[in-house]
């Protein structure tokens, strides 16, 4: 597999992981899940730009790429109202998307619009967003096979 059939399969893994910040309201309950959505949120919004997307191998851990040594760069807009915006870049193409992010404790719930969903953990530190995705898949080798693999992704805060 050449470098372009390689760089395309990443950007299909980076497509895939900003559909993983949009959620759907109705997965959480009406009353007391809201005060602490509102509240976790607050600190959450603004504007964010990603500084570290890393997938690390599960069954090989010393294996690992983080996407931005080539050339993904993705941001993300967080509103009070939980709405987002997120794009990347690769390879000169932009990815668009937009929905909701849930909190729920430490976890990010992420319901894509045309996908299933799936739920993250994430510290914010700082002005750093810190987002670990267990249940993620990459073809570390380029063999056409992906292997079960962990996600981090580092976002820093650029506006409010």
């Amino acid at each position: 597999m050449n470098l372009i059939q390689g760089c395309k399969r990443v950007f299909v893994h980076v497509f895939l992981v900003l559909s993983l910040l949009s959620c759907d309201d109705s997965t959480s309950s009406q009353n007391t899940d809201t005060d602490k959505n509102i509240i976790l949120t607050e600190g959450l919004t603004g504007g964010w730009k990603g500084t570290y997307f890393e997938f690390k191998n599960q069954n090989e851990p010393y294996q690992s790429v983080d996407l931005t040594e080539y050339g993904v760069s993705h941001t993300m807009v967080i509103s009070s109202d939980s709405s987002y915006t997120a794009n990347t870049t690769f390879l000169g193409q932009e990815l668009a998307e937009s929905g909701k992010i849930s909190i729920n404790g430490n976890q990010f719930i992420f319901i894509p619009e045309n996908d299933s969903v799936r739920v993250g953990t994430y510290t914010l530190e700082n002005f750093t967003l810190h987002i670990t995705i267990l249940d993620e898949e990459f073809d570390f080798d380029q063999d056409a096979i992906n292997e079960p693999a962990t996600l981090k992704v580092n976002l820093e805060k650029v506006s409010n």
